[in-house]
């Protein structure tokens, strides 16, 4: 971590983005099976759309890349919340697909 980290990130938003990264890699290891078939079944291209804490997510995956969208409960748009350059290679696309799933289901439990 960067001496200069303090200037642009306050003491309660570090503290907010070691619980948020590290629920993302603690999700990613629980549920890496899960995340491994729904990344093959995505690589080439497909949407998928899950549910958590009464909001709707949807993963997009096309020849690009990758991302999610949330959808508020009685809401009927989508709205982006991240993308991701996909690679080309078959084990970095997978890896992409489900670091964004990893991220999507933090950002749902968490709530934000």
């Amino acid at each position: 971590m960067s001496k200069y980290q303090d200037r642009f990130l306050g003491g309660e938003d570090i503290e907010w983005e070691r619980n948020y990264f590290g629920l993302m890699n603690e999700l990613k290891l629980k549920n890496a099976s899960k995340y491994e078939e729904l990344a093959m079944r995505l690589i080439d291209g497909g949407e998928e759309l899950l549910e958590s804490n009464g909001a709707t997510y949807k993963i997009s995956v096309d020849e690009n890349g990758c991302g999610y969208s949330y959808r508020a409960p009685e809401e009927l748009e989508f709205q982006r919340i991240s993308w991701s350059q996909l690679s080309q290679k078959s084990e970095e696309r997978i890896d992409c697909i489900t670091n964004t799933l990893a991220e999507c289901e933090a950002r749902a439990e968490l709530k934000v």
